[in-house]
């Protein structure tokens, strides 16, 4: 956010503390947890950062919740539980008949996804919503017009329809009670990408767009509350609300992968000979979190600076639909993560060559002073060729800048040691973590398991690799490649990059039917 001063590491040790807390107390409490309360409790300059992290994290608890519970949410759609009526109101999903207005607006207040908001502007919120019916055949938002307002069905059922380009109309899919419509239309101020009918008399809640645009600007909290719904929408499935839709000068297809922070759609250029592109797009949750978005931001520089056929390649960035896109080389083929689930593990000849390619692009990125810090199957991509090329620089490092504020990132079973504890990284720590993944691409299995990080860091200290670790039906030449890669002492490391790149070779037989 522009004129953010950027968080110390003390800063981000007290979020991360006040977060432990919270999480103990949510569970305690059974979900019941006031998100406000505990933004109370950071100090003023970091109550932004408090806020973003609490509704991130409370999200995870619920979805972990939902997952071995049989409450009752709003809708299979909704990111959010409800707190259902008592005894004496009728229940919007029970027994069908209409709640009241204003039973339906406390329910949604009281949801995780506005509970972080204060009491003050919640209230106001609440008073925003109103109630709106319409009959069979009614058109609740139309196809390539503004939306009206957000919609959360009541009663009654929707159909989604939409027109091709030649002209035909399908319907893409039907909701009832719970389902939220327009949400995404009324954030990002872009047109309506289907048309919404009535299939008979319906109830909604309804936020006009005048009301929100109101809103948002007395409360810009609210926004980051309703980007965190939209967040958890797209990428949901394989065509959402962006598919469809020219962002950019580029035609979304459809979702082809949702991670922590992005979600990512194949599409292609429309001024060009549609060669397709892959599309990674920031989750509107973290469009107001300074660090993230830099994080984001930086990906596609470092992408850009690098060239080189064992790396993914970026071709343009750009902002949209109130967020953050940059434009990548689309694979064809498959990732090492799903490789190994459907393989197993892989014989020594063919993981040489494939350890060459990635060798190949960690040198070519370490020429550049830049370390990856994520080195790990999921991270390598493979095309229909057997090419490999390493993705997802989100965490890497220049080697020319400062570490002394250095924060612990990566992923911990394949993390050297040193970065494990917080200290200076260097290529060698992308070596350590190449050395994790070629024990596991000659087992299968991951070399380090424990998932406790104190337990973790102990083991890869005390791992003093010998000619009996790991225990593996190797070479006695990749036997002594591990020996050097994953000493736990990063100056003992001994890494012969030159002939690692000399095995680089593609790998065919790996190669899977586009999906």
């Amino acid at each position: 956010m522009a004129g953010e001063k950027k968080l110390t590491p003390d800063d981000l040790a007290t979020v991360d503390q006040l977060c432990d807390e919270f999480e103990i107390a949510w569970l305690l409490s059974g979900g019941r947890e006031s998100l406000s309360r505990w933004v109370e409790k950071a100090p003023t300059k970091l109550k932004s950062k408090m806020f973003a992290e609490l509704l991130a994290l409370d999200g995870q608890l619920r979805t972990r919740q939902s997952e071995s519970s049989l409450m009752s949410s709003l809708s299979k759609i909704c990111p959010f539980d409800v707190v259902m009526p008592g005894p004496d109101e009728s229940s919007f999903l029970g027994d069908g008949r209409l709640p009241s207005i204003r039973t339906a607006r406390h329910a949604l207040i009281d949801c995780p996804t506005f509970a972080g908001l204060a009491r003050t502007v919640a209230e106001r919120l609440e008073e925003s919503f109103t109630e709106s019916r319409f009959v069979q055949g009614d058109a609740v938002m139309e196809q390539g017009e503004p939306t009206q307002g957000l919609f959360i069905v009541l009663a009654g059922q929707l159909e989604i329809h939409k027109q091709s380009e030649a002209g035909k109309t399908e319907v893409l899919d039907r909701c009832g009670p719970g389902s939220v419509v327009g949400e995404m239309s009324l954030l990002s101020g872009q047109t309506c990408t289907a048309t919404v009918i009535a299939s008979g008399d319906v109830q909604t809640m309804t936020l006009s767009a005048e009301a929100f645009a109101t809103l948002r600007e007395d409360y810009p909290e609210i926004e980051i509350a309703l980007s965190q719904l939209v967040s958890d929408r797209l990428g949901s499935r394989e065509v959402d609300a962006l598919c469809g839709r020219t962002l950019g000068g580029y035609r979304l297809m459809r979702c082809i992968g949702r991670g922590g922070m992005g979600v990512i759609y194949e599409g292609f250029r429309e001024d060009e000979v549609r060669r397709p592109v892959a599309l990674k797009m920031l989750r509107h949750r973290f469009v107001h979190d300074s660090a993230v978005v830099d994080l984001f931001h930086r990906e596609s520089e470092v992408l850009q600076s690098l060239r080189h056929r064992n790396v993914v390649k970026v071709y343009d960035s750009f902002v949209d639909v109130r967020t953050r896109f940059f434009v990548l080389e689309l694979f064809d083929g498959t990732d090492l993560r799903r490789v190994l689930r459907q393989h197993g593990r892989l014989g020594e000849p063919v993981a040489r060559r494939l350890v060459g390619q990635i060798a190949c692009g960690l040198r070519h990125a370490h020429a550049q002073r830049v370390v990856h810090l994520d080195v790990k199957p999921e991270n390598v991509l493979l095309d229909q060729q057997g090419r490999a090329a390493l993705a997802d620089f989100g965490l890497c490092q220049d080697l020319d800048q400062d570490q002394s504020d250095l924060y612990i990132k990566g992923t911990p079973a394949y993390m050297a040691p040193e970065q494990l504890c917080g200290d200076a990284v260097t290529a060698s720590s992308d070596w350590y973590a190449l050395g994790c993944m070629i024990a596991e691409l000659l087992t299968g299995r991951r070399l380090f398991q424990d998932r406790d990080p104190v337990n973790l860091l102990e083991q890869k200290r005390a791992a003093m690799p010998s000619e009996a670790w790991p225990k593996l039906n190797i070479t006695d030449d990749m036997r002594r490649v591990l020996h050097g890669m994953l000493h736990p002492i990063p100056d003992k490391r001994q890494v012969n990059v030159e002939r690692l790149c000399a095995w680089s070779e593609d790998v065919p037989e790996l190669s899977v039917e586009k999906t």
